[in-house]
């Protein structure tokens, strides 16, 4: 009977964007009576195949041919997550040529490392003026990735919401610190900024750490 056997070693497909590949075979049931070809895709930004085709008939039909699977190693921070490998036939031989082909799905081990670069966790700033830090991104997302500020007077934020996705994620966002000027001598305060990821991506579970700021007092009078 006309059939096409597919076997991934260990019995499924597993690759890394680190380097680590894995591999199938591809071999026919019975003889055709033409020549067999199989030719593979695959799905965007997953990976890649040692060939694309392979050619069966008369003289090699039950020879397994063996196909390496190799991950695209991308700067996108995905975790985990799957390629498809879709097999199509293409022959006028009998039996042969109304085959169809379930597809492989290729799990892919990430190798990107996830987590939102702050420039400063102490920022010291002098009442009534201005002081800046950044966040950027390790990765590029598969998604927007907002990083939400807050924190308490008398310190005061500009954006409070910064937003990165996949084409500016390498890019160093700034954010202004400014504090009111009560013409009050308080002495130094100090305040926090705290930071929480609203995302779907990989970065969701990412923490950022709290930014200490210390607000220096410009109303000095003596004692």
């Amino acid at each position: 009977m006309a059939g096409v056997t597919i076997t991934e070693s260990g019995g499924s497909t597993q690759v890394a964007e680190s380097g680590a590949t894995d591999t199938f075979t591809v071999v026919l049931t019975s003889q055709p009576t033409s020549t067999v070809q199989i030719g593979f895709t695959t799905s965007t930004n997953g990976v890649t195949l040692s060939t694309t085709t392979i050619t069966f008939d008369g003289t090699n039909w039950n020879t397994p041919q063996m196909v390496t699977v190799t991950a695209m190693d991308d700067v996108i921070a995905q975790g985990t997550h799957t390629g498809t490998i879709t097999p199509q036939i293409s022959t006028t031989a009998y039996g042969f040529d109304v085959l169809s082909m379930m597809p492989l799905i290729a799990t892919i081990a990430d190798n990107e490392s996830i987590s939102i670069l702050v420039s400063a966790t102490e920022v010291t700033i002098t009442e009534g003026l201005r002081a800046e830090y950044t966040y950027m991104l390790s990765a590029a997302p598969t998604n927007t990735v907002q990083i939400v500020l807050s924190t308490e007077a008398p310190l005061h934020l500009d954006p409070a919401v910064i937003s990165f996705d996949f084409t500016n994620w390498s890019v160093a966002k700034t954010v202004v610190l400014f504090t009111d000027n009560d013409h009050e001598d308080m002495g130094t305060r100090h305040a926090q900024i705290v930071a929480v990821v609203s995302s779907t991506t990989a970065y969701r579970n990412v923490s950022i750490p709290t930014t200490a700021v210390h607000i220096l007092e410009d109303d000095l009078y003596p004692a």
